[in-house]
């Protein structure tokens, strides 16, 4: 349990910083104050001044809740602290846009219109938090012996270039592209926008790749790569029968002792981070894909 105190405290702070700009801007902000605007870019709607820090702390609150998802052992991972991170950057960048909008405004309704470019404010302020929360974590995280397992382990010479490729194809993602329809025909406005997602993720649940190599695994769905793990990283891999109701459903999962991608059930890869964690994707001939995996990580340990 010793890290859950620097977990909080990183939590703090980033509660205190996200504050910082209504700090600074309070004796210029309206009351109410500004908060939502529309498509057009002019502002929409509004909240009480006093409200808007109280959404700043109940966002960290979101971000402690949510990282019971993410410990092992009872302790909380790299991950969780990168989820108060991104949370955190999250409401930082959004306070700082609310303030720049509202500034010196007359009234709520008088404020700045929103443009696009603070929208890559939003996107950065997510990016940096969930970055430097990762990076804390991994400084705190349990560090475990590669290949602690007794997972097949294919042999690999020393300087041998090696690749492996499973896959999996399903249909029942192409459902969510009805979703789209109906999204777009039901919400005005950015029902476009929804829908766009709803079809996004249709089209890249239908097919999920994954690829060992002699830098370690990089999963692509749809022909697109979500995630990267370096070989460093790994204690073990393994072939496994996966049932969905295990990770909760189908689809990407987080659990709290890891996450999955979960397109069916059956064969599937899981792999050990050396924090204890585990990620596990299904693909075809997954035995092959971990023994290999196995063999890198002897060749790692042995320097080899």
């Amino acid at each position: 349990m010793r890290r859950w105190g620097p977990l909080l405290t990183w939590a703090l702070v980033m509660m205190m910083v996200g504050l910082l700009p209504l700090a600074v801007g309070w004796g210029h902000l309206p009351d109410p104050v500004a908060t939502h605007w529309g498509v057009d870019g002019a502002p929409n709607d509004r909240l009480p001044l006093i409200v808007v820090p109280l959404l700043q702390v109940g966002l960290i609150g979101l971000a402690l809740f949510t990282t019971s998802l993410f410990r092992v052992e009872g302790e909380p991972t790299a991950e969780a602290f990168a989820m108060v991170g991104l949370i955190g950057g999250l409401g930082l960048a959004l306070n700082t846009s609310l303030v720049y909008l509202n500034w010196d405004a007359p009234t709520w309704d008088q404020a700045g219109d929103f443009a696009w470019w603070q929208l890559l404010l939003v996107l950065a302020g997510v990016f940096v938090g969930g970055l430097a929360g990762n990076s804390l974590g991994r400084r705190l995280a349990p560090v475990r012996e590669a290949l602690d397992t007794d997972g097949p382990v294919l042999e690999v010479s020393p300087g041998e270039r090696v690749s492996w490729v499973g896959q999996t194809s399903v249909r029942w993602p192409l459902l969510l592209l009805g979703g789209a329809a109906l999204v777009y025909l039901m919400v005005p406005g950015w029902g476009m926008w929804l829908g766009a997602v709803f079809v996004i993720l249709g089209l890249g649940l239908t097919h999920v790749e994954a690829n060992v190599n002699n830098q370690g695994l990089i999963v692509r769905l749809g022909g697109i790569p979500v995630r990267r793990i370096d070989l460093a990283e790994l204690s073990s891999a393994r072939a496994i029968d996966l049932e969905p109701t295990e990770w909760g459903g189908w689809g990407w999962r987080a659990a709290p002792n890891g996450s999955a991608i979960v397109l069916r059930r059956g064969d599937a890869l899981e792999l050990t981070f050396r924090g204890g964690r585990r990620f596990a994707v299904t693909v075809d001939d997954a035995a092959t894909g971990a023994a290999l995996l196995n063999g890198l990580l002897v060749n790692l340990t042995t320097g080899e």
